[in-house]
């Protein structure tokens, strides 16, 4: 697996397999110590059947090339909250992820929107990118990571709630 904040490898599937992310939902809420939590939920397919491999906001605004991305997102932080940031697929390539991450927001500290988020295999490399694009919401539209022959595609939708922000 690359470093966190690497490019990685590229992406090579013996056989392109559509991405999608399905029924997204994003929420951004602040904990009883006043910091701030989103959470990223929905379900995501095309990914390899039974695996496990990591999905992240990264410190880019564009899946335009392979280096556009950049490296996980984590400004003033010690630790990579995106390490455990995972999905499990089943035997179709589907996945439902849920999953808060402490010290983000939408568009206030650290704000995760006009970042893109990165869908990784089960090697580490990216097989997916989709862009947090500014809405009454934010919305990531996912497609194949730059240079690689994935076929992950999907559409995530951020919104903020009276108790916080949904994925």
């Amino acid at each position: 697996n690359p470093r966190p904040g690497s490019s990685g490898p590229s992406a090579t599937a013996a056989a392109p397999r559509p991405v999608h992310v399905i029924a997204p939902q994003a929420a951004s809420a602040a904990s009883a110590d006043g910091s701030m939590t989103i959470v990223i939920q929905g379900t995501v397919t095309g990914l390899e059947a039974s695996a496990t491999g990591g999905i992240h906001i990264h410190e880019g605004v564009s899946c335009a090339t392979t280096s556009d991305p950049g490296g996980h997102y984590y400004p003033g932080m010690e630790t990579d909250p995106w390490l455990v940031t995972t999905y499990s697929s089943d035997g179709t390539g589907a996945a439902t992820v849920m999953f808060e991450v402490p010290g983000f927001t939408l568009s206030g500290s650290n704000p995760v929107a006009g970042r893109v988020m990165v869908v990784h295999d089960s090697s580490g490399a990216r097989i997916g990118c989709g862009e947090l694009s500014a809405t009454a919401g934010e919305i990531v539209s996912m497609g194949a990571y730059p240079g690689t022959v994935s076929d992950v595609k999907g559409l995530l939708v951020v919104t903020a709630t009276g108790s916080g922000v949904t994925v």
